[in-house]
């Protein structure tokens, strides 16, 4: 079964936190994170059947993430 995984969804909301927005929602808070990186939405609802937009948005979420840490270039 695919979908979105859960450490994919909390990275997005700790990243959205740091920046005063809560969403408790899973799908949420990756879409207004990909919103927020001007990213396709769509990628949120794709994650859920097809694996390879699944490993694609889990990709982004942490690139993201590691662009926040001092002293890394991607």
């Amino acid at each position: 079964m695919c979908g979105v995984d859960d450490v994919t969804a909390l990275l997005a909301k700790i990243q959205l936190r740091f920046s005063g927005i809560e969403c408790p929602s899973d799908s949420d808070a990756l879409t207004v994170l990909l919103d927020a990186k001007r990213q396709n939405t769509n990628r949120v609802v794709a994650a859920r059947t097809e694996r390879s937009a699944t490993k694609a948005l889990a990709a982004m979420v942490l690139k993201s993430w590691l662009d926040t840490l001092p002293g890394t270039a991607r």
